[in-house]
């Protein structure tokens, strides 16, 4: 069985035997009697044993030891073992550095000095085995913490911001110096237009900034779960095209409910269509595209996994669908629903550029789409849907404007009387259009720039 299987059936089974404890727990305190805390046909009550010594879960309905498997061991689990990070990597620093407590063995003192003044060479080749040791399971334990961690994705991101950030300061720079130089007011309006544009950027950069700031996971595990007991097959094996209603009600949930399926809309789906798929880490992993099985693969390879991620992944209060599959099933636009031609996506652009930012041509936009074709296509195909709808949200994320979703009324342009400045640009929000002499325009470079 893979890690990611396991982990998954151990998800399933841990919740499923607290949830048969609670429920044992809870029956217990209000009731006297013990007649629902048997199978059908089973003389005995359920045994749920928590062994502390073994580290084990187990699950019995009726006798551990009845032959019958509908009523007997239904499973046991080992349970995973953890470190804390922090803890082992003192402890390994301390092995080969030495520890800074007084009463010390004499492994820990430093024998390269010591050894000037007595003799300590079988204390020293034993220290250098310990040291060496350490010095391969502190390596190790810096390894598995990169991994769970995701540090090298991690670091990337944050370069990826301090470039981001040092580009957009200097193009502000760049416009504020040309704005103070003696330009037309034509030219002026045009440079105000793309300073706007660099400050709404500092919202990406916000949100990247929230994003690694994210606790790293401190326990790393050493041991993995053991099952014994029969792995729920069923469930393993379940795909799209064994149980093409149960997404189908699902996608029909999701459009009726805005986009979120909660836990007990789909508890409510379920009883409804007699199915037996449970609000687990099975359902999720299918919804997107990553996962072997996923359920309408086709699709989601092409406009990306159905949900987003959920923030519990084993049990969360409600699943929502993705920004892709939002604009697929919630939206009316007809650019959605059927696919464009290559004219049509420059017509989209053209209407879009002209809005956003005139300075570019028709030319520039034809070369924008014909240089996303798939590679190997002819000049001049259209873009497939998936980076269509991807190249249109970054032009949302760069312009606040989504491509697909644009009105007459929608402003981009800092001379509208309907448009507002953020707060962080350094401009008071005009009230009509703006119309300003040169001192009332010069800012303070510390108001402007951060």
């Amino acid at each position: 069985m893979s890690e990611e299987s396991l982990m998954r059936e151990y998800d399933i089974k841990f919740k499923r035997f607290y949830n048969e404890l609670h429920k044992y727990n809870e029956y217990i305190r209000i009731n006297k009697d013990h007649k629902k805390l048997k199978c059908i046909d089973c003389k005995t009550k359920k045994k749920l044993i928590i062994n502390s010594d073994k580290n084990e879960l187990t699950y019995s309905c009726g006798p551990l030891k009845n032959k019958d498997k509908k009523c007997g061991f239904q499973f046991s689990i080992g349970l995973p073992e953890y470190i804390n990070f922090r803890e082992y990597e003192k402890l390994y620093k301390n092995h080969i550095n030495g520890s800074t407590e007084y009463n010390k063995q004499i492994l820990e003192y430093d024998l390269d000095t010591l050894s000037n003044y007595m003799n300590v060479n079988s204390e020293f080749s034993e220290r250098k085995e310990i040291i060496d040791y350490n010095t391969k399971s502190l390596k190790t334990l810096y390894d598995d913490y990169i991994k769970l961690n995701n540090l090298t994705i991690h670091i990337e991101k944050i370069r990826e911001l301090y470039q981001k950030r040092n580009k957009n300061s200097f193009e502000k720079k760049k416009i504020m110096k040309k704005i103070n130089d003696n330009i037309s007011e034509e030219e002026k309006h045009i440079e105000r237009k793309k300073y706007a544009v660099l400050i709404r950027e500092n919202k990406e950069f916000i949100d990247m900034i929230t994003e690694l700031r994210n606790k790293n996971v401190e326990y790393i595990m050493m041991k993995k779960p053991v099952i014994n007991g029969e792995i729920n097959k069923t469930n393993e094996t379940i795909n799209i095209k064994e149980d093409s209603t149960l997404i189908d009600g699902i996608l029909e949930t999701f459009k009726q409910n805005n986009g979120i399926l909660s836990k007990d809309d789909y508890h409510d789906l379920i009883q409804r269509l007699n199915k037996k798929t449970e609000w687990s880490q099975l359902l999720f992993v299918s919804l997107q595209k990553e996962h072997k099985n996923s359920w309408k693969s086709d699709l989601q390879k092409i406009h990306g996994s159905i949900i987003k991620t959920p923030s519990n992944s084993s049990n969360p209060e409600y699943i929502e669908l993705s920004d892709n599959w939002k604009l697929l099933l919630l939206s009316d636009d007809k650019e959605i629903k059927n696919k464009s031609t290559f004219d049509e996506q420059v017509e989209i652009l053209i209407k879009y550029y002209k809005k956003v930012d005139s300075s570019k041509n028709a030319d520039d936009i034809r070369k924008i789409v014909n240089n996303r074709r798939p590679k190997g296509t002819k000049f001049y195909t259209r873009i497939p849907t998936k980076p269509w709808l991807e190249l249109c949200d970054k032009l949302e994320t760069k312009y606040k404007i989504h491509p697909l979703r644009m009105t007459e009324n929608d402003t981009n342009d800092p001379n509208d009387e309907d448009y507002e400045w953020p707060d962080s640009s350094g401009w008071n929000t005009p009230k009509k259009k703006l119309s300003i002499s040169e001192d009332e325009f010069k800012l303070d470079s510390k108001n402007v720039f951060f």
